[in-house]
C-alpha cells in the first residue's frame, strides 16, 4: 500500500456521536488527531494517525438517523430492493451494527424474517416496540461461524474498523448458500474528495472506501460484487455481493439501477486512471478544504450578526463543523429530530443540544443546515412550527 499524505487536523472529537450530559464533562470528551492519506495503489483514504485505544463504543453513542422521514424513506428503498432483489422472505438476517434496529426491523417485516443484530453500543432502554422478530445482542459481530444466514449487512461500520479484512471474512464464512448475500453501505470517499465533504471528516472513521477500495476489499474476503453504486445524494456507497465462485466471475441481478455497476471489474487501464483521479483530487483537498473553512466563518458571522443562529443536526456533521469553524461560539445550539440527543451537550465545544420544539420560545433568525438531503424536510417543519426561522446553507 503506497499512501500519500493531504490533510491533517489535530484534536477533533473522538466520538462525535457520543454526547454528554454535562457541558463542563463535553469540553474534556476524548480527541484524535486526523491525517489523511490516500493510497495510490486502490484509492482506499486512511486515517494513518487513527488509535484505536483513544475510545471505546457504549451504549452514550447514538447516532440513528431514522427520526428523520428523509432518511427513512431511503432506508425503505434500500430494504425493500434487498427483499425483492434476493427473495428473502421467512429467512434469516444478521445485522452487524444495528444501533436502534429500525433497518433490521424493516427487512423483517417485508419478508416475514427473523433478523439477529450485533452491536456493543446497544441500548436496550431505547428501543420500544420493535418488531418481535428482531433480536439485538450487546456484543461485537461473533467471528467463530457459528451461525449462518441468507443476508448479512453492515451498515456504516466498515468505516470505524481499523482492519476489516477478519470482519468481511467472517460476513462471507456466515452466508448459507450460494444465493447468499452481503450488504455493505460506507460513507462515500469519491463524496468527500469531490465535494470537500470535510465535515464528514471525523476521527472515529478510520477509513474512508472508494469504490475500487471496497471492491479489493471484498474480493480479498472471497466476495464476488453483484452490484454496487452510489445513494442518498451520492453521500454513500453500498454494494451487494456473495460468495466468490471459482472461474468465471458469475453475472449478477439482471436487472440493475441506472447509478448501478454490475459484477464486471474495470480493466487495469481504466482503474489504475480511476484512481489517479483520486489521488489527484486529494492533492487538492487540502487547499480546497482551506477556502472552505473561510466562507463557512463568513456564513456564521453574517448569520449572526442578523440575529440568533442555530446549526440544524447534531450528528457527525454539525458536531464537525462547531469544532472546526472559527466563530462557532456565535451559534446558539445544535438543533436535532433525535429525542435521544436532547437535552445533551457537544463534545469539545459544549454546544447544547435542542429539539425543534424548543425553538418555539425564542425562534432564532435562522437556522443552519449543512446536509443537503434534508433542506426541504427542515423548512417543512419550521413552517409547522409555525417559526419565522430562515434556512440558511452554506
Amino acid at each position: 500500500m503506497h499512501l500519500e499524505r493531504f490533510l491533517e487536523r489535530q484534536g477533533l472529537p473522538a466520538l462525535c456521536n457520543a454526547l454528554w450530559e454535562d457541558p463542563t464533562e463535553a469540553t474534556s470528551a476524548a480527541t484524535g488527531d486526523v491525517a489523511l492519506a490516500v493510497c495510490s495503489d486502490c484509492g482506499m483514504i486512511t486515517n494513518v494517525a487513527f488509535d484505536p485505544g483513544v475510545f471505546g463504543y457504549s451504549p452514550q453513542y447514538e447516532n440513528s438517523l431514522h427520526f428523520s422521514p428523509a432518511f427513512q424513506r431511503y432506508a425503505e428503498e434500500v430494504a425493500h430492493r434487498l427483499v425483492d432483489r434476493y427473495r428473502l422472505a421467512g429467512v434469516e438476517i444478521v445485522e452487524i451494527g444495528p444501533g436502534s434496529g429500525d433497518f433490521l426491523a424493516l427487512l423483517c417485516k417485508l419478508g416475514d424474517n427473523h433478523g439477529v443484530g450485533y452491536d456493543p453500543s446497544h441500548d436496550p432502554t431505547r428501543i420500544g416496540g420493535l418488531d418481535p422478530r428482531v433480536d439485538i445482542v450487546a456484543e461485537p459481530f461473533p467471528t467463530d461461524g457459528s451461525f449462518s444466514a441468507r443476508l448479512v449487512c453492515a451498515r456504516h461500520v466498515l468505516e470505524h474498523v481499523p482492519d476489516s479484512g477478519p470482519l468481511l471474512a467472517s460476513v462471507r464464512g456466515a452466508l448459507d448458500g450460494e444465493d447468499a448475500v452481503a450488504y455493505v453501505e460506507v460513507p462515500d470517499g469519491v463524496h468527500l474528495l469531490d465535494n470537500v465533504a470535510l465535515w464528514d471528516v471525523i476521527y472515529e472513521h478510520c477509513h474512508h472506501y472508494t469504490p475500487s477500495a471496497l471492491r479489493r476489499q471484498l474480493s480479498d474476503a472471497g466476495l464476488a460484487v453483484h452490484a454496487m453504486g452510489s445513494s442518498f445524494g451520492d453521500q454513500f456507497l453500498w454494494a451487494e455481493a456473495g460468495p466468490a465462485q471459482p472461474g468465471p466471475s458469475e453475472p449478477g441481478p439482471s436487472e440493475l439501477g441506472p447509478s448501478e455497476l454490475g459484477p464486471s471489474e474495470l480493466g487495469p487501464a481504466e482503474s489504475a486512471a480511476v484512481v489517479a483521479g483520486l489521488v489527484e483530487a486529494a492533492r487538492r483537498f487540502g487547499e480546497r478544504s482551506a477556502v472552505l473553512l473561510e466562507r463557512a466563518a463568513a456564513v456564521v458571522q453574517d448569520l449572526s450578526d442578523a440575529g440568533p443562529v442555530v446549526l440544524w443536526g447534531a450528528g457527525s456533521k454539525g458536531v464537525t463543523f462547531v469544532n472546526m469553524v472559527e466563530g462557532s461560539e456565535r451559534i446558539g445550539g445544535l438543533v436535532d429530530i433525535n429525542p435521544h440527543k436532547r437535552g445533551r451537550f457537544v463534545p469539545l465545544s459544549a454546544h447544547p443540544v435542542l429539539g425543534p420544539a424548543d425553538l418555539v420560545a425564542d425562534p432564532p433568525t435562522s437556522a443552519l443546515v449543512l446536509n443537503p438531503n434534508y433542506v426541504a424536510e427542515i423548512g417543512s417543519q419550521l413552517q409547522e412550527l409555525g417559526l419565522p426561522t430562515k434556512v440558511a446553507t452554506l
